[in-house]
């Protein structure tokens, strides 16, 4: 009874390892696909996978390769964009910081205008009182003038007067009967000739002290009109200047402030201009033209006035073009090329 068992269960045990060995080779056989693979092709097959598992492995490496260049040319741009952005907010600084600079420099420049603009008024005001001055005294003249027209006439008359009483005796003693009736009548109808003299020297003393004061008139109506030239050139270049700050505070141009030109005692040479010498500087100076700018903006009739008033040909400023060379030497100063 024992044996029987124990063999069936051999048996069994046999069985089933038979049918567990062919359960695995069926699955391996399932698994990989073949049959019966030879040993040259499993290998062809694994060369082949190694192959393609190196062609993989570079393509993966020069993927990497790319995109650590890429990396680093992005690092690069960022590090260039960074600098960039440093020297932009360095320059925004400095901008904003000449912008204060501008503003305090148009502040100044407004200040220079208001107290220029200041000094115009009152070389304006100046201008006015003396043409209101050089306006009386040429009213004075006129009446000095006329006053010592009417006693020139007074005076011929009274020597005319004196004339014919000096030969009133001559004719008396022509006449033993006594002077003719008409004579008579005219020596009765006149003073003696005592009066006579004594009236003409005091008519000759009037009109005396009448061209002493129209000498004086006449001095001081000059020097009133040199000093009304004189303050009107000073002006004009001021003016200029004033008009030309403004142009370009209107156009936005901030410069940095330039004096108006000084008439000091040197001047520009005025003898740069052709038919103007050394004796006609002095009178020019005397004047007080010393600027290329003073004569360039005088009109024709301000010039034919400045050539009489120094001694020259009313036609000779036009004649040798003052004014147009004027202009030429003053572009070709230094001082006209700042401003």
């Amino acid at each position: 009874m024992l044996s029987l068992n124990y063999a069936t269960a051999l048996l069994f045990f046999a069985a089933a390892l038979v049918a567990g060995t062919l359960l695995g080779w069926v699955l391996f056989q399932l698994r990989t696909g073949t049959r019966f693979v030879p040993r040259e092709r499993h290998s062809e097959q694994l060369t082949a996978l190694r192959q393609r598992y190196r062609r993989r492995l570079r393509a993966v490496r020069d993927v990497m390769l790319r995109h650590r260049a890429t990396e680093d040319d992005l690092r690069r741009r960022l590090q260039t964009e960074l600098a960039r952005g440093v020297a932009e907010a360095k320059l925004l600084d400095e901008a904003t910081a000449e912008a204060g600079d501008l503003r305090l420099r148009v502040a100044g420049l407004s200040r220079t205008l208001a107290e220029q603009d200041e000094v115009l008024c009152d070389l304006r005001r100046q201008e006015h009182s003396l043409r209101s001055e050089l306006h009386a005294a040429l009213k004075g003249l006129s009446a000095f003038e006329s006053e010592r027209a009417v006693l020139r006439i007074e005076r011929d008359e009274l020597v005319a007067r004196t004339q014919r009483l000096q030969a009133l005796p001559a004719a008396a003693t022509e006449s033993a009967d006594g002077p003719a009736p008409e004579l008579a009548t005219e020596s009765a109808d006149r003073p003696a000739g005592g009066s006579l003299r004594a009236e003409l020297a005091d008519r000759d003393a009037r009109i005396h002290e009448l061209e002493c004061a129209l000498r004086e008139s006449d001095a001081r109506a000059t020097s009133l009109e040199q000093d009304l030239h004189r303050w009107k050139y000073r002006i004009a270049p001021l003016a200029l200047h004033l008009q030309q700050k403004r142009e370009r505070a209107a156009a936005g141009i901030h410069l940095p402030p330039v004096p108006p030109p000084q008439h000091d005692r040197a001047g520009d040479d005025l003898r740069q201009i052709r038919g103007i010498g050394r004796g006609l500087e002095k009178k020019l100076r005397a004047a007080g033209i010393t600027r290329f700018a003073q004569i360039a903006q005088m009109s024709p009739a301000e010039l034919a006035n400045l050539a009489v008033r120094v001694g020259v040909a009313a036609t000779r400023p036009l004649r040798d073009r003052w004014a147009e060379q004027a202009r030429e030497q003053e572009e070709r100063s230094p001082l006209a090329g700042a401003g």
